[in-house]
């Protein structure tokens, strides 16, 4: 649990590099400034390398480091087996690194890979070939699962961590392959080395990799913030009590199924909303994002309408893998702390049914904020985004994260507490928004001219809108 929660979460900080490069591709396919997409590949690519090797490097130091890597692995592994004496089921800090440092190792080293295919990807959807990046992630999954029933024997956490380490591979070196065999599309954006490609007449600007390492720098910043205190909570709860780290990890695992549509109406405001804001179609990018925007509040609706009723089946199936604690009377501390007792003498505030009604209420939000900050990517404003949640780390979470743990003392004000950063944002972001979709219309200047090429014609943007709002 430990290993997932503090991997997956470093793993995500790096999203910015497809999420940049998308937007910042979209945007000057849009104004047809097509000399800027070779300097912004090669940017995203450089920068996804070193800090994928960078970041392997400092974690392969980290797994070598006996009390470093136990604090990661198993945070408050001694403390839950003294309030649990004689509890067979609770693995050592020692035992917890040998089983997890094989995973560990080979999850690392697929950053390089996984953050190299982000920036491929980003170019890829950017460009609108989605069937070749269809093919590469079929067979990028395949691989997976090939590795994973065919691979050496037995089927644990070494497999698991071979098999993604695989996936990453096949999928970073097929994008590049994929990229590399469409001449057309490398020869039309400029990723040709011969300079008779059609990109004569447009002024390339040496400001293009310094802007696109700046915004990228800033659009990690959001994501790590948000991520940050996800990471947190789960190890303040982990030391805590194992049965309150149980309770933030399940609700972890559980979100992406509730917002993962939200995730993809955000997509496509980065494909489709960068183009038009490129473009100039300002009222065009308008009636796309409130559009998105409505279409998020329904599914933040619909998934709040799944889980709130349910809360008890959920709470159960995501925590089904602690009831094997109930086995054992020594460990039965460790069960009842995650489901209750029954008599009373374990708060139902503690529980992990309180925790996934908290829950419920974060999957409405998420989905909102997937379609604001995506709004948001695609205006450019990306220093207003690292501002704010910089703001919200210190003001917002720190203090909500000091009353959950030293007052409440439970896994439900700790979620509350990772989450209220997602909340906050949302509103900022979606009053930002209106804000700048103002600006727009008026004709006021804003991030989003910083790289623009010189406005269309009224009549070619209106075209241009059309055409893009269809596609």
């Amino acid at each position: 649990l430990a290993a997932v929660a503090f991997l997956t979460p470093v793993k995500d900080v790096f999203q910015f590099l497809e999420d940049t490069t998308t937007v910042k591709i979209t945007f000057a396919m849009g104004s047809g400034n097509y000399a800027s997409i070779r300097a912004i590949a090669r940017v995203g690519i450089g920068g996804g390398l070193l800090a994928g090797v960078f970041g392997a490097l400092l974690m392969s130091v980290l797994a070598a480091w006996p009390s470093a890597i136990e604090f990661l692995l198993a945070p408050g592994a001694a403390q839950a087996q003294l309030e649990n004496p004689g509890c067979s089921l609770l693995p050592s800090a020692a035992e917890v690194v040998d089983t997890a440092r094989g995973l560990w190792l080979l999850t690392c080293w697929a950053w390089p890979f996984q953050f190299c295919a982000m920036v491929l990807t980003g170019l890829l959807m950017g460009a609108r070939e989605f069937g070749l990046f269809g093919l590469v992630a079929i067979c990028s999954q395949l691989t997976m699962v090939l590795t994973w029933f065919l691979g050496p024997k037995p089927q644990n956490l070494d497999l698991l961590g071979l098999s993604t380490f695989m996936s990453s591979l096949v999928l970073c070196i097929g994008l590049a392959l994929a990229i590399y065999w469409n001449r057309p599309l490398r020869r039309k954006y400029g990723l040709l080395h011969d300079e008779s490609s059609s990109l004569a007449g447009f002024d390339t600007g040496g400001d293009t990799q310094k802007t696109a390492l700046v915004d990228g720098f800033l659009a990690m910043t959001l994501d790590l913030v948000l991520q940050a205190a996800g990471t947190i909570a789960v190890f303040v709860a982990g030391f805590l009590s194992l049965q309150d780290m149980y309770q933030l990890s399940a609700a972890g695992a559980a979100l992406p199924q509730y917002t993962a549509y939200a995730t993809g109406l955000g997509y496509i405001i980065k494909l489709a909303g960068s183009a038009l804001v490129g473009h100039g179609a300002y009222s065009a990018f308008a009636k796309l994002i409130w559009m998105m925007v409505a279409l998020s509040v329904v599914l933040g609706v619909i998934a709040g309408a799944a889980i709130l009723p349910y809360t008890t089946v959920l709470a159960a199936f995501y925590g089904a893998q602690a009831c094997e604690f109930a086995s054992k009377r020594e460990c039965l501390g460790v069960y009842s702390g995650l489901f209750g007792d029954g008599v009373g003498m374990v708060s139902e505030s503690h529980t992990i049914f309180n925790t996934f009604t908290a829950f419920g209420v974060a999957a409405m939000f998420t989905c909102v904020f997937s379609v604001v900050k995506a709004g948001l990517y695609a205006c450019q404003d990306f220093a207003f985004m690292a501002k704010a949640s910089l703001a919200t780390f210190v003001c917002v979470f720190l203090p909500a994260l000091l009353i959950a743990r030293l007052y409440f003392a439970s896994a439900t004000a700790l979620f509350v507490a990772s989450v209220l950063p997602t909340w906050i944002l949302t509103g900022r972001f979606l009053l930002r928004l209106r804000e700048n979709l103002r600006q727009m219309m008026q004709g006021r200047p804003g991030p989003w001219m910083r790289t623009s090429s010189p406005p269309l014609a009224a009549s070619d943007r209106s075209g241009a809108a059309v055409n893009m709002v269809e596609r």
